[in-house]
Protein backbone atom coordinates (compact mmCIF):
# COMPACT_ATOMS: atom_id res chain seq x y z
CA UNK A 1 0.00 0.00 0.00
CA UNK A 2 2.93 2.31 0.65
CA UNK A 3 4.02 1.92 -2.97
CA UNK A 4 0.52 2.89 -4.11
CA UNK A 5 0.72 6.09 -2.05
CA UNK A 6 4.04 6.85 -3.75
CA UNK A 7 2.52 6.14 -7.17
CA UNK A 8 -0.47 8.32 -6.37
CA UNK A 9 1.92 11.04 -5.19
CA UNK A 10 3.65 11.04 -8.59
CA UNK A 11 0.23 11.07 -10.24
CA UNK A 12 -0.91 14.11 -8.22
CA UNK A 13 2.44 15.86 -8.68
CA UNK A 14 2.11 15.43 -12.44
CA UNK A 15 -1.37 16.91 -12.47
CA UNK A 16 -0.50 19.81 -10.16
CA UNK A 17 2.73 20.57 -12.03
CA UNK A 18 0.90 20.71 -15.35
CA UNK A 19 -1.79 23.00 -13.94
CA UNK A 20 0.69 25.38 -12.26
CA UNK A 21 3.61 25.40 -14.69
CA UNK A 22 2.25 24.04 -17.98
CA UNK A 23 5.48 22.05 -18.38
CA UNK A 24 4.38 19.15 -20.56
CA UNK A 25 7.77 17.39 -20.54
CA UNK A 26 7.96 17.30 -16.73
CA UNK A 27 4.31 16.22 -16.58
CA UNK A 28 5.03 13.30 -18.93
CA UNK A 29 8.05 12.26 -16.82
CA UNK A 30 6.05 12.31 -13.57
CA UNK A 31 3.16 10.41 -15.14
CA UNK A 32 5.57 7.97 -16.77
CA UNK A 33 7.13 7.20 -13.39
CA UNK A 34 3.65 6.70 -11.93
CA UNK A 35 2.64 4.33 -14.76
CA UNK A 36 5.85 2.26 -14.50
CA UNK A 37 5.74 2.03 -10.69
CA UNK A 38 2.07 1.10 -10.82
CA UNK A 39 2.75 -1.61 -13.42
CA UNK A 40 5.49 -3.04 -11.19
CA UNK A 41 3.11 -2.93 -8.24
CA UNK A 42 0.44 -4.78 -10.22
CA UNK A 43 2.83 -7.48 -11.42
CA UNK A 44 4.88 -7.94 -8.24
CA UNK A 45 2.31 -7.32 -5.51
CA UNK A 46 -1.30 -7.42 -6.65
CA UNK A 47 -1.53 -10.11 -9.35
CA UNK A 48 -1.00 -13.19 -7.16
CA UNK A 49 -3.49 -12.27 -4.39
CA UNK A 50 -6.02 -11.20 -7.03
CA UNK A 51 -5.73 -14.55 -8.84
CA UNK A 52 -5.90 -16.47 -5.56
CA UNK A 53 -8.97 -14.58 -4.37
CA UNK A 54 -10.64 -15.03 -7.74
CA UNK A 55 -9.87 -18.77 -7.66
CA UNK A 56 -11.29 -19.12 -4.15
CA UNK A 57 -14.41 -17.18 -5.17
CA UNK A 58 -15.03 -19.36 -8.21
CA UNK A 59 -14.29 -22.57 -6.33
CA UNK A 60 -16.55 -21.79 -3.40
CA UNK A 61 -19.08 -19.76 -5.37
CA UNK A 62 -18.30 -16.85 -3.05
CA UNK A 63 -19.74 -13.71 -4.55
CA UNK A 64 -19.76 -11.44 -1.56
CA UNK A 65 -18.75 -7.82 -1.27
CA UNK A 66 -15.05 -8.68 -1.12
CA UNK A 67 -14.91 -10.23 -4.57
CA UNK A 68 -17.06 -7.48 -6.08
CA UNK A 69 -14.81 -4.80 -4.60
CA UNK A 70 -11.69 -6.57 -5.87
CA UNK A 71 -13.15 -7.12 -9.35
CA UNK A 72 -14.30 -3.51 -9.70
CA UNK A 73 -10.98 -2.19 -8.34
CA UNK A 74 -8.99 -4.46 -10.64
CA UNK A 75 -11.07 -3.69 -13.71
CA UNK A 76 -11.01 0.07 -13.25
CA UNK A 77 -7.33 0.01 -12.31
CA UNK A 78 -6.43 -2.07 -15.38
CA UNK A 79 -8.24 0.33 -17.71
CA UNK A 80 -6.55 3.34 -16.07
CA UNK A 81 -3.11 1.68 -16.25
CA UNK A 82 -3.55 0.75 -19.91
CA UNK A 83 -4.72 4.27 -20.74
CA UNK A 84 -1.73 5.74 -18.92
CA UNK A 85 0.69 3.46 -20.75
CA UNK A 86 -0.87 4.27 -24.12
CA UNK A 87 -0.67 8.03 -23.42
CA UNK A 88 3.11 7.72 -22.97
CA UNK A 89 3.55 6.63 -26.57
CA UNK A 90 0.46 7.73 -28.47
CA UNK A 91 -1.77 10.75 -28.08
CA UNK A 92 -5.43 10.43 -29.09
CA UNK A 93 -7.14 13.34 -30.85
CA UNK A 94 -9.17 14.27 -27.80
CA UNK A 95 -6.18 13.92 -25.45
CA UNK A 96 -7.38 16.30 -22.75
CA UNK A 97 -10.74 14.55 -22.38
CA UNK A 98 -9.12 11.11 -22.38
CA UNK A 99 -6.57 12.22 -19.76
CA UNK A 100 -9.39 13.49 -17.54
CA UNK A 101 -11.16 10.13 -17.86
CA UNK A 102 -7.94 8.28 -17.04
CA UNK A 103 -7.37 10.54 -14.01
CA UNK A 104 -10.87 9.85 -12.72
CA UNK A 105 -10.45 6.10 -13.22
CA UNK A 106 -7.01 6.08 -11.59
CA UNK A 107 -8.34 8.01 -8.59
CA UNK A 108 -11.35 5.71 -8.27
CA UNK A 109 -9.12 2.62 -8.46
CA UNK A 110 -6.86 4.10 -5.77
CA UNK A 111 -9.81 4.84 -3.47
CA UNK A 112 -11.30 1.35 -3.98
CA UNK A 113 -7.91 -0.27 -3.37
CA UNK A 114 -7.43 1.77 -0.20
CA UNK A 115 -10.94 0.79 0.96
CA UNK A 116 -10.19 -2.89 0.34
CA UNK A 117 -6.90 -2.60 2.20
CA UNK A 118 -8.51 -0.75 5.11
CA UNK A 119 -11.48 -3.10 5.52
CA UNK A 120 -10.11 -6.52 4.60
CA UNK A 121 -6.36 -6.42 5.13
CA UNK A 122 -5.85 -4.26 8.23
Amino acid sequence: MILQFIVFGFFLAGIIDLKLNSKLKRHRILMGVAVVLNALSIVLVMARPFAALLGIAVESRLLGSVIYLVLVHGSIGAVAEIMGAVFLWKHPRNLQTMMKIAAILWTLAFVLGAAYYRVYVM
